[in-house]
């Protein structure tokens, strides 16, 4: 209570606001085009970004549609209900810090693993896994940043992309940001854009051939892991 974000706007202007905001998201642009989204997420409030949408989080109606618990992804693949676009964090797998890799490197087999074997999400209605880490962990990196504003970009993290269609062993050298996946999905469903940022960047397509016959499941084993920290004391 009383806490207060910075915010800029595309002016450069910076301000002091006390999220809840009420700025549009890519949520919006989707049920305003009639298609289905879900964020799964902790309770936890520091892991759901639309904790902080006040026309989302306050509206009981649109919270209970597109809010599941991040425990709830696995059943809903299993039982074939999945929306056309989720978002799925986790709070005991982050891999921050002492938390361990090893965990975290489990959860996402778990979840991976759910949408691979599910026929349906696989096969007759293949699924795109964009798997991304919101920082780049602390770890060097020798190549400087491109500057794009005061808040980036910043050093590269990794992402992984996962679906029947993306190209075998293929490393991009496309540069690409977090509003790069932004803009395949508004490609995608045909919305209009959100932003700025996200006229001006690089799609992912890059990653994909369409034409290929589809690559088919590769299902891991979990890991025994030697030691586990499963938590973080954040708000």
């Amino acid at each position: 209570e009383g806490t207060t974000a910075q915010r800029i706007d595309q002016y450069g202007n910076l301000t002091a606001q006390y999220p809840c905001y009420d700025f549009p998201t890519l949520g919006d642009l989707l049920t305003a085009a009639g298609v289905s989204w879900k964020s799964y997420a902790p309770a936890n409030i520091a892991y759901n970004a639309y904790n902080a949408i006040n026309h989302i989080y306050n509206n009981t109606a649109v919270w209970n549609a597109t809010y599941e618990p991040d425990t709830s992804f696995v059943t809903d693949v299993t039982k074939g209900q999945l929306p056309s676009v989720s978002w799925l964090v986790t709070l005991g797998g982050n891999e921050h810090p002492p938390i361990s890799t090893c965990l975290g490197q489990n959860w996402a087999v778990q979840q991976i693993n759910a949408i691979m074997s599910s026929t349906k999400y696989w096969v007759n209605e293949p699924t795109l896994i964009v798997m991304n880490w919101d920082d780049f962990g602390g770890f060097y990196d020798h190549v400087p940043p491109p500057y794009e504003d005061m808040y980036g970009l910043g050093p590269r993290a990794p992402v992984l992309i996962i679906s029947p269609f993306s190209k075998p062993g293929y490393v991009s050298h496309v540069q690409t940001e977090s509003s790069s996946v932004l803009k395949f999905i508004e490609e995608r469903f045909g919305l209009p854009s959100l932003g700025g940022r996200d006229l001006i960047v690089n799609d992912i397509s890059d990653a994909f051939n369409f034409t290929q016959t589809g690559n088919p499941p590769l299902i891991l084993n979990q890991l025994s892991c030697p030691y586990i920290q499963s938590s973080e004391n954040f708000p």
